[in-house]
């Protein structure tokens, strides 16, 4: 798995692209907001994750001329999200976590927003195992499927006939 590649190997796929979001209780003050500026949750003490996003966020917090000082940094998304439900911290997080906050937080979008890529591949300097190309070559063509436009219920009928 690549993260942000600075240039994608030829045979790499593109899994995903996602935005980051901050995640706070439902009663925060700047829950119903559609866009949240970093900057504003600088009221807040930063939780922050050590799963390799920091420069992303320290860049976004760049971006909004904001001061970044985590607080207190945490492995595990499920006491990250558990530590902002006791109303202890605020934190950013990728989109893709959505659903597994609960439904007492909520993820709002990060203005500003950077874009993290994730691409599966395999070595870059010796030949594939044939379990990761065959990862590859399954990710490449689901992914194929998911761009084509979806088919009308009159053409898969006549399709499966």
């Amino acid at each position: 798995m690549l993260v942000d590649p600075s240039e994608a190997p030829t045979r790499a796929v593109l899994l995903a692209r996602d935005t980051f979001c901050a995640a706070m209780r439902r009663d925060h003050s700047l829950a119903a907001e559609a866009v949240v500026d970093i900057a504003d949750l600088t009221d807040d003490p930063l939780l922050l994750s050590t799963g390799g996003r920091e420069p992303h966020i320290r860049e976004l917090h760049r971006r909004a001329r904001s001061d970044f000082r985590p607080t207190h940094r945490v492995r595990q998304l499920s006491i990250l999200f558990s530590m902002v439900r006791a109303r202890i911290w605020v934190t950013v997080v990728l989109g893709s976590a959505a659903g597994m906050e609960g439904e007492d937080l909520v993820l709002v979008p990060i203005e500003h927003n950077l874009e993290r890529s994730l691409y599966l591949c395999g070595p870059s300097d010796w030949p594939w195992h044939p379990g990761v190309a065959h990862m590859v070559d399954t990710a490449r063509s689901r992914t194929r499927l998911a761009q084509q436009p979806p088919v009308s219920r009159r053409q898969s009928s006549r399709q499966v006939r």
